[in-house]
């Protein structure tokens, strides 16, 4: 069955990392979407939403049950649900193994950085129904006055994973707490899995940049791994 962007993927996600850890030549990158989170009634309080007391719980068990040798270090969107789902990653790890993560703050990549003009993106949204909208983006066919192009925003986000490698010391892992819109446009351009066929990005649900016998490859919770 299609996961709904509702659905817990955090089980799959430590699957994903351990697959590939296994074959990695080194460090792992990782983006995940956040944990699950309150729905506003008034659309202007969208951004200051947070987590569900479960999605608090959810967020924790993940940085729990990440082994010793997969250290976070970890950066997040500056939308309050992704803030709070990487402090509960890291106090997760470090009530498992007594060793606070590091923490690099916001970084843009994961960030809603493709919203150009976001009060018309939202409007045009509500307008034509979430999945359409997110398919005229993903075939290039919206306004990039007001969202920007999906195939930037994949190759952006994909090498900010990629330079994060090289900032990795032995037992370190990459993570960045993010959206489920800079997971589409990756999952789609990169991994050729449109959302039509794969279902919707769940919470916590993860992608992976590692090197793999000198070559830089992606891999996600489905299908193979594919060289970037």
């Amino acid at each position: 069955m299609k996961p709904t962007k509702h659905d817990l993927q955090s089980k799959k996600t430590l699957e994903l990392l351990h697959t590939a850890a296994a074959e990695a030549d080194g460090q792992l990158s990782v983006v995940v979407r956040h944990s699950a989170r309150c729905y506003p009634e008034r659309p202007e309080m969208e951004a200051f939403m947070t987590l569900t007391e479960e999605g608090k719980e959810f967020a924790c068990d993940l940085g729990r049950a990440l082994p010793q040798n997969m250290k976070p270090r970890i950066a997040a969107s500056y939308i309050t649900r992704c803030m709070e789902t990487a402090d509960l990653i890291s106090k997760g790890f470090a009530m498992s193994n007594a060793v606070f993560p590091r923490h690099t703050g916001v970084e843009k990549a994961v960030t809603p950085f493709y919203m150009r003009d976001i009060p018309t993106a939202v409007r045009r949204q509500r307008e034509l129904g979430h999945d359409v909208y997110l398919r005229l983006w993903l075939d290039g066919e919206a306004s990039e006055d007001e969202i920007l192009s999906s195939t930037v925003t994949a190759d952006t986000i994909c090498s900010w994973m990629a330079a994060q490698l090289d900032l990795l010391v032995p037992g370190e892992i990459s993570i960045g707490v993010t959206h489920d819109w800079n997971l589409f446009p990756v999952k789609e351009h990169k991994l050729h899995q449109p959302h039509e066929e794969v279902g919707q990005v769940g919470y916590l649900e993860g992608l992976v940049v590692y090197r793999r016998q000198g070559e830089l490859v992606l891999r996600g919770g489905l299908g193979d791994a594919v060289v970037l």
